[in-house]
């Protein structure tokens, strides 16, 4: 049995939060799930402030989902639209390292943390417990992404950081909800834009015109 999206996601994020704070609780402050605390470096006060409270408990890991596509499992749709599709999720997760330099020169630098994860995650398999039984979360272990695999997110005198991407894949299902009220549509609206006067030769007229 598979279950959704949200709950092979916050699963594998989980794990990886548990596998990091095994590996580098020893020195990191926190490792915690990214909410985009590092989106945009121009984005106002809102933005400072969450930057500011990283600040304050480096060094520290932040989890997250990146990005992936899906495909039908097995290439076939269900027979009925309200049957549930087994989808394979191909995808990628972030671990984005953040201390007060790389080098380590004040303390633990993003270049050991960046060890860290990949001693940490490469080749890791989660498992959650449903009612007792454990149920696979990601289908292949963590491997480090395509290239770029690490990439520097920012180098400043308060703060370093660097995104390290690792991809895997997931099988969860997907089933459309027809319980609701249908959908009305009252009007739809069509409007052709002629180019030119009906059997004319304008220069704008569609098509392919010959001299």
């Amino acid at each position: 049995m598979s279950y959704g999206f949200d709950f092979y996601v916050k699963g594998i994020e989980d794990g990886m939060v548990a596998a990091l704070a095994a590996r580098a609780g020893s020195y990191v402050t926190a490792v915690l799930p990214y909410r985009g605390e590092l989106d945009a470096e121009e984005v106002g006060r809102e933005h400072l402030k969450a930057l500011s409270r990283i600040v304050n408990q480096l060094p520290l890991y932040l989890v997250s989902y990146a990005d992936g596509e899906d495909e039908l499992d097995g290439g076939r749709a269900p027979l009925w639209p309200d049957q549930p599709r087994e989808l394979i999720h191909r995808c990628s997760f972030v671990v984005v390292a953040c201390a007060l330099d790389a080098r380590g020169e004040r303390g633990v630098g993003t270049y050991r943390m960046i060890a860290d994860a990949h001693a940490a995650l490469i080749g890791r398999q989660f498992l959650a417990l449903v009612g007792g039984e454990p149920v696979p979360l990601n289908l292949d272990p963590l491997r480090p992404s395509e290239p770029p695999t690490v990439r520097t997110l920012m180098r400043r005198n308060e703060m370093t950081a660097h995104a390290i991407y690792f991809d895997t894949q997931f099988a969860h299902s997907a089933a459309a909800d027809l319980t609701g009220p249908p959908v009305e549509i009252h009007d739809i609206q069509i409007v052709v834009d002629a180019l030119g006067p009906l059997g004319g030769r304008a220069v704008r007229e569609p098509g392919v015109h010959g001299v």
